[in-house]
């Protein structure tokens, strides 16, 4: 149960109730054993999962008691895998308003402690219950407890990771879908195991690329084939086994320009969107497509004015001084003075340059 609740956290609860009946069954002393814990901290508070004894409120310990938890504020400043027992954390500071508003009302006296994780904000495992005529860190208890730590470190770890590669692997798809192109990515088999945002919008229009049962591929049946052999080769290698990418033309049946398709291996065989085996990423650059910077980014990068940004926007289309003033609704000379001021504040002097530099900014 700890490595399936690993992979699966809302398995925690269940995972420590298997624990602590374990305790609770295995050990004459642990028929005393009221709760069986993790507790993790931020810094400040403090939240209990697990076990616990009937008269326990984890929502009072979460809100109010764990920012005055001093056992456990012993616990985690001491080193990470080492026993700590009742007589060493508890005893000392009985007169304490936790142990006398929470640790004594629910029977929670005695008990074993440690330190799971090496991070500035631990996660601590713990049995608590009532002192008896013998301790809890007697020798059954204190095995079972010792065989219990390194699984517990371990299934937290793998925890971390798969939460760490999860948010890194959203952060990655983010910051695709920001990129004008469209980029997918292709595992073994032409599997399609991720398409950005501009991808996605292509392969739903199917003009020229489209998703066939989950796997890339070209409307054309021409422009299948060779689609296919580039995938191939950046995904298996050529003849001598060496892997390399290529690019090609992909028409589109609407009859607009062709896709332009880049095709390239991943160095790596182990990225934040697939694990394992070989993948090649495939780059799809619509000519048709012509990106407009934004307003706001205009004037942050050039400072330049609200009407200025838009004369910039409209020679990126192409667009002369005439057209422009009577989109406008401004002048020729007015236009030609705003566009001036472009020049000047984008340190361009033709138009073809200025496009150039805007074409350059967009993402």
């Amino acid at each position: 149960m700890i490595y399936a609740a690993a992979v699966t956290p809302d398995l925690w609860d269940e995972a420590i109730a298997h624990i602590h009946h374990t305790f609770v069954t295995a050990t004459v002393a642990g028929r005393r054993v009221r709760s069986t814990s993790l507790v993790f901290t931020d810094g400040v508070s403090r939240s209990m999962t697990g076990a616990l004894s009937p008269e326990t409120q984890p929502g009072s310990y979460a809100e109010h008691f764990g920012r005055h938890d001093y056992v456990l504020q012993t616990v985690e400043r001491g080193p990470v895998g080492v026993l700590r027992t009742g007589t060493e954390v508890i005893e000392p500071r009985t007169s304490a308003e936790f142990f006398n508003d929470w640790i004594r009302p629910n029977g929670l006296t005695d008990g074993i402690f440690v330190r799971l994780t090496n991070e500035a904000e631990p996660t601590s495992f713990l049995i608590a219950g009532t002192q008896g005529s013998e301790t809890f860190d007697n020798q059954d208890l204190t095995q079972l407890f010792t065989m219990l730590v390194p699984h517990l470190q371990h299934g937290l770890r793998v925890q971390n990771g798969l939460t760490s590669l999860s948010r890194r692997t959203g952060e990655l798809a983010d910051a695709l879908d920001y990129v004008e192109h469209g980029i997918v990515i292709v595992a073994a088999g032409l599997r399609l195991v991720h398409a950005n945002a501009a991808a996605e919008r292509m392969l739903r229009e199917g003009d020229g690329l489209i998703s066939r049962a989950g796997r890339l591929a070209a409307s054309a049946p021409r422009m299948c084939l060779r689609l296919e052999a580039l995938l191939n080769f950046a995904l298996d290698g050529d003849a001598f086994g060496i892997r390399h990418g290529g690019s090609l033309a992909c028409d589109r049946p609407s009859g607009r320009r062709p896709y332009a398709v880049h095709v390239v291996p991943m160095n790596h065989p182990r990225t934040e969107v697939v694990s394992r085996g070989p993948t090649a990423q495939v780059v799809i650059v619509d000519p048709e497509r012509r990106p407009i910077p934004a307003s706001d980014v205009l004037r942050e990068l050039f400072s330049l004015t609200k009407t200025e940004t838009a004369v910039a926007q409209l020679t990126l289309n192409g667009e002369g001084l005439g057209p422009i003033g009577d989109h406008l609704q401004l002048s020729r000379d007015t236009v030609k003075t705003h566009l001036g001021n472009v020049f000047s504040k984008t340190a361009t002097h033709r138009q073809a340059e200025l496009v150039r530099l805007l074409l350059a900014v967009t993402v």
